[in-house]
């Protein structure tokens, strides 16, 4: 099911997401300028019996709103998850349900990608950036106890295409969630990421990889992984000399991080 677009309008970067279903069409499929979803809308693109989940994208060139539910399911009897998208290359309204759970595969992946995009308590963009992408830390929980969550950035006009997390993100699934930002990723004063499951989580700066782009961690802010059997990734460029900064990197592995902020991790 394609509306607006296709992966990305048309543009797929398979770094993002590894998925059966998560390829594009064998056509051209022309881009929307706006794309609203109500919340008595439901997509459902599961398989049946044996099969995996398909492949749902909602796309916008400008914005796009959704309030629905997409269902893209594995099979009852055999087959994984399928790839929902939900994005726009400018501003995304997300307030639906999504599901690529398999009762016997493994689960798909839910990827929103607009420009900046907050991770903050109501799910409305700050003041100071009100063009701004959001999500509510409640509406990303309930997203990873039925998919694989990724959150990216692309830049346009104002926007460098930064992540923000602002709030206490805590879920206890073996779903993974990645933040993905074309530019930084910011952990803002006092906040949390918490996984007790086995979900890994991926921190990825600068993924175009132009060197530009950096995982930082305001005081206070930090990751929690000391409950959890999962892993966690971080991709970023180091601060430092051209010549020694790859051989010798910023290290975010702590306590104690300067300024109380860092990664909490199991000691293998």
């Amino acid at each position: 099911v394609l509306i607006g677009g296709d992966w990305g309008g048309g543009r797929l970067d398979t770094r993002l997401v590894k998925n059966a279903s998560a390829k594009l069409a064998p056509y051209v499929i022309p881009t929307a300028t706006t794309v609203s979803i109500d919340a008595a809308t439901a997509i459902n693109a599961s398989a049946t019996g044996h099969g995996n989940g398909g492949k749902v994208v909602l796309w916008s060139d400008s914005e796009t709103t959704f309030a629905g539910t997409i269902l893209a399911r594995g099979g009852a009897k055999s087959g994984d998850g399928g790839f929902v998208e939900v994005s726009s290359h400018q501003l995304l309204n997300y307030s639906g349900t999504t599901d690529t759970r398999a009762p016997k595969g493994a689960v798909g992946t839910l990827l929103l990608d607009p420009e900046n995009f907050y991770v903050n308590a109501n799910g409305l963009p700050p003041n100071s950036d009100p063009t701004a992408s959001a999500i509510s830390a409640d509406a990303l929980v309930n997203q990873l106890a039925s998919n694989n969550v990724v959150l990216s950035t692309l830049p346009s006009g104002t926007h460098a295409g930064d992540i923000f997390v602002d709030a206490h993100v805590s879920w206890s699934t073996g779903n993974a969630l990645t933040l993905s930002a074309f530019h930084d990723i910011l952990f803002m004063s006092g906040t949390q990421v918490t996984n007790t499951g086995a979900g890994n989580l991926v921190l990825r700066a600068d993924n175009p990889g132009t060197g530009q782009g950096i995982v930082v961690f305001d005081p206070g802010g930090h990751v929690d992984y000391l409950q959890s059997t999962g892993t966690v990734s971080i991709f970023y460029n180091p601060s430092g000399f051209q010549t020694t900064k790859y051989q010798n990197p910023t290290n975010y592995f702590c306590p104690p991080c300067p300024g109380g902020g860092g990664v909490f991790v199991q000691q293998p």
